[in-house]
């Protein structure tokens, strides 16, 4: 089997509510080579609050993208997948200054106290990130369902693959958006899925707390269907065509948007508050990711509202740790369609850098 010798080994897989996005990245001397990608649209009902409902139709669901790439061809079966932020626990905990070999109890005795399953019923993962101010050191802590992870698990040995990794998307999302080679400052990025908002936030290179809140594009297309009266093609179509945009021909999209989106911007605001009362450093950028940002105004409307906390809205970039030029963008997408590849790109980095 010739792939055995590539060293480009994994793709990446991000799985959601209504979505299989699929993506494999070729490492090159400078920069990476798109192989492949798809956006495949998954049935509602496989897959209801990120929990798997038809575990066989959800392989079988996987198995068909792989046979309706929108771009390129697969060539390997190991695959890194990511799961949900609502399946997953992730926070920065400290512990006394210890060796790594000896770190492992006290990291399980300290997380004991925050993680909201018990410990023999959960995966538990671990990464040193250096000294703490009070003389400890800090260490980050992931933790999933033993259940949730071996479903998983299975649907993706049903389909054909081999699993070489799976973590939280929204450490995917980071991967992709975050320039390698950038000052490592603290960083917000908001993720508007489908269903759920991921707010991400970060400190020096590393995840440091996430979250997600069910405020996001579904919820926006609700408010634009009760005021228009349309179906939801339709409350897409006037979601995309006038937005939050104050000069737009149909302002009764704005009106019906402004609620959801102000529920939105008072989750970013406690996540803002809650980094300055906790940490000596403040978070000046924020940054947008996901299928859900992708209509007139929205930015400019995060700008003035979160006005007080001195921050900067930006369109997060996924392509910039993919190409050589931190200017280019990708060859393959236009407007705004690869914001929605953002967990999926990531993943696809780590999958690059796998050599087996």
């Amino acid at each position: 089997m010739a792939f055995f010798s590539n060293k480009n080994m994994a793709f990446g897989l991000d799985v959601s509510n209504t979505s299989i996005k699929v993506f494999q990245l070729e490492k090159k001397s400078a920069g990476y080579k798109v192989l492949a990608y798809t956006n495949f649209p998954l049935r509602k009902g496989i897959m209801v609050n990120d929990t798997v409902i038809e575990e066989k139709t959800l392989g079988e669901q996987i198995k068909a993208a792989f046979n309706k790439l929108t771009f390129g061809k697969l060539n390997t079966k190991f695959v890194v997948a990511s799961i949900p932020e609502s399946k997953a626990f992730v926070r920065v905990i400290q512990i006394p200054k210890l060796e790594e070999a000896k770190a492992d109890l006290a990291v399980s005795l300290e997380a004991e106290q925050y993680i909201p399953i018990p410990l023999d019923q959960a995966y538990l993962d671990w990464q040193i990130l250096g000294d703490s101010l009070d003389g400890k050191m800090d260490v980050l802590v992931s933790a999933s369902s033993k259940e949730y992870i071996d479903i998983f698990v299975r649907v993706l040995k049903a389909a054909g693959l081999r699993p070489l990794g799976i973590e939280v998307g929204s450490a995917a999302v980071a991967r992709a958006l975050i320039p390698a080679e950038a000052e490592k400052k603290d960083f917000l990025i908001v993720d508007v899925g489908a269903y759920r908002t991921s707010l991400i936030v970060g400190s020096k290179g590393f995840l440091q707390f996430t979250t997600s809140v069910p405020i996001a594009g579904d919820a926006f297309n609700q408010a634009v269907a009760r005021a228009t009266g349309g179906n939801d093609q339709q409350s897409e179509a006037a979601k995309i065509q006038y937005g939050l945009d104050s000069k737009a021909a149909n302002q009764n999209v704005r009106s019906a948007l402004i609620p959801v989106v102000d529920n939105l911007v008072e989750e970013i605001k406690n996540i803002l508050k809650f980094h300055e009362a906790h940490s000596t450093t403040s978070i000046t950028q924020v940054m947008l990711s996901g299928g859900g940002v992708r209509f007139p105004g929205f930015n400019e409307y995060l700008q003035e509202k979160l006005s007080d906390h001195h921050v900067q809205i930006v369109l997060g970039n996924p392509w910039v740790n993919v190409f050589d030029s931190k200017t280019a963008s990708s060859p393959h997408f236009t407007g705004g369609e690869f914001l929605g590849y953002s967990a999926a790109i990531g993943l696809a980095l780590r999958g690059a850098e796998i050599e087996i």
